[in-house]
């Protein structure tokens, strides 16, 4: 099937936030509150990289939490990881997705001076 953005990204909500029992957005929202996850854009789409019509796309999802609460940013991580792990088609909706690496450790300031630590688990999906 071809890659459609609002489709992935709501099978990755339906995933994982019962696994995680935090809010999961689909799209990047103006404010953000800890703990979350966020279904960021896609790094890269490949039309027909496996097969004709199927597509292939790096999907980071963004884990945020406080600034000093690293070790339940990297549980949430880590929950989020094993939930894709054991559903790999995402409900269905997806051919195959899997993680592939996390990135961007990064202290952020977000509205009225929040402090925020956030990063990247990056999945490869296959539409």
């Amino acid at each position: 099937m071809k890659w459609n953005r609002a489709t992935v990204a709501a099978a990755f909500a339906a995933t994982l936030e019962p696994a995680v029992g935090v809010k999961v957005h689909q799209w990047m929202p103006e404010i953000l509150n800890p703990y979350c996850l966020v279904v960021n854009r896609p790094v890269s789409v490949n039309y027909g990289a496996v097969a004709f019509g199927a597509d292939e796309g790096e999907v980071p999802v963004v884990v945020v939490g406080g600034v000093e609460t690293e070790p339940a940013i990297d549980a949430l991580k880590m929950t989020a990881r094993d939930a894709v792990e054991a559903d790999p088609t995402l409900g269905g909706a997806v051919t195959k997705a899997w993680p592939i690496l996390e990135r961007n450790w990064l202290n952020r300031v977000g509205a009225g001076g929040l402090q925020l630590l956030t990063v990247d688990l990056v999945f490869t999906v296959v539409t």
